[in-house]
């Protein structure tokens, strides 16, 4: 998984960190964004394996399981 750097600055300056705490902790915030990807990811899987293993005769459809947060 690759994350960009130009990007992991844009956000943090937009979210209204300082730039010089932005160069300093760059390194730092990259490897928070690619961890909070992997997180997120980790639970949309295992939210779809749940759905697709359920034998309810209502089972809700993917997108709604998905929603739910």
């Amino acid at each position: 998984m690759e994350v960009s750097v130009k990007s992991v600055q844009i956000i943090a300056t937009e979210s209204g960190l300082p730039e010089s705490l932005v160069e300093r902790h760059l390194d730092a915030l990259c490897t928070m964004s690619i961890r909070t990807r992997i997180s997120e990811r980790k639970m949309c899987l295992n939210k779809i394996r749940a759905w697709y293993f359920n034998k309810d005769k209502n089972k809700p459809q993917l997108f709604e399981v998905l929603e739910d947060k």
